[in-house]
């Protein structure tokens, strides 16, 4: 069966929602490209979760080596857009990643999702925004716990994973 374009354009524009709200949650880099839905997942996929919600997990990204897989379990109100965009991605394509390009529904690689993500925060806000400054202003936001938490360090004299390792212990062990 013919897939209509308008309803590729449709989950396309549903799409850019879907990636726009995403990043102003979570900011991965461009990580969300290389999400695939369909098995053979390979290192970053998208699961159906518990009670509604989707798991992500990103094996394969920049700093993987050093720090491990990012998983996360998406929250409501991306989950509640999956929902409603999941069904048509799978009813319109075949290639098994969660994002599409507009005119043929191919895979949409890395660069073109970050070219899509800068074109549509300057067509809606006037400003050019990228993964990279999303990333920026995510530690920006947090810039005061960071602080609070580097001044801690340097107080009792031990990194962050010690500062975990006391906390995961419940306090001090005698």
């Amino acid at each position: 069966s013919d897939v209509c374009s308008s309803d590729l354009r449709d989950l396309y524009h549903y799409q850019r929602y879907l990636i726009v709200l995403f990043y102003s949650k979570y900011a991965l880099r461009g990580d969300l490209a290389d999400v695939r839905i369909l098995q053979p997942w390979g290192p970053n996929y998208l699961k159906p979760g518990a009670r509604g919600t989707y798991k992500m997990h990103v094996g394969e990204h920049k700093t993987s080596r050093a720090h491990g897989a990012i998983e996360l379990t998406l929250g409501p109100e991306i989950s509640k857009a999956l929902h409603v965009f999941m069904p048509q991605l799978r009813r319109l394509t075949k290639h098994g990643y969660l994002l599409s390009t507009l005119r043929t529904g191919n895979r949409l690689q890395r660069q073109d999702m970050l070219r899509l993500i800068r074109n549509t925060t300057k067509d809606r806000l006037g400003k050019n925004i990228g993964v990279q400054l999303i990333r920026v202003l995510k530690v920006s936001g947090a810039a005061a716990e960071i602080d609070k938490a580097a001044a801690l360090q340097k107080e009792l004299g031990h990194s962050g994973a010690m500062q975990k390792k006391y906390i995961s212990r419940g306090g001090w062990t005698h």
